[in-house]
């Protein structure tokens, strides 16, 4: 799986991840997802 880096980042920013309050969570799935569909074995905490 290819990720253009560049519309990569341009997705990452579209997420509020402004702490506080702390809206990190969609962001972290996004990732995850991603990263899971490449191979990865994701946890988080």
């Amino acid at each position: 799986m290819q990720i253009d880096p560049v519309s990569l980042t341009r997705e990452l920013l579209t997420f509020d991840t402004v702490n506080p309050p702390g809206n990190e969570k969609p962001c972290v799935e996004h990732l995850a997802t991603l990263l899971a569909s490449a191979g990865y074995d994701v946890q988080r905490f």
